[in-house]
């Protein structure tokens, strides 16, 4: 099943015009582009990283009250205790109001509606607009590919 995915992610994608690199990462990131590890430059202007499903291993690092290897955050996204912070994402253990005393999980859909979200809520911190909590209706998927072009993504 997971090859299979795999492989109709890739079609997919490359029929959308996605060039698909395995066995290689981005070894240094310039303000004109990216240079990969195989030693290829690309220039770009736009750097989009998405990364997996666990969180960042930093998170221990920074000292912060974590659940699941994700920093604990209230219903704001703000860090309870620390002014100022909001976390969002994969390494945010964000309430979910859907299954009440679980965590949202980490997806795309969830880290769209909660970056939006998270920046607001730092505008609302300065005294632009108000602070909402994060609210949901989002059934996950594996994924999300066989939408017709020009079908804004939405996560609402």
């Amino acid at each position: 099943m997971r090859h299979r995915l795999s492989r109709t992610t890739a079609r997919v994608l490359r029929s959308r015009g996605v060039e698909i690199r395995t066995q290689t990462s981005i070894g240094q990131l310039t303000s004109r582009g990216l240079r990969l590890t195989d030693g290829e430059f690309v220039p770009t202007r736009t750097i989009v990283w998405s990364f997996g499903v666990r969180p960042d291993p930093l998170v221990t690092d920074l000292g912060l009250a974590a659940e699941q290897g994700r920093i604990r955050v209230d219903e704001y996204l703000a860090v309870p205790g620390v002014p100022n912070v909001y976390a969002c994402g994969d390494v945010a253990a964000v309430p979910d109001p859907a299954r009440r005393g679980k965590i949202a999980p980490m997806s795309g859909r969830h880290a769209l509606c909660q970056g939006g979200l998270a920046g607001a809520n730092v505008a609302a911190s300065l005294g632009y607009g108000s602070r909402r909590p994060y609210r949901h209706r989002i059934q996950d998927s594996v994924a999300d590919l066989i939408r017709t072009p020009g079908q804004p993504l939405r996560a609402a």
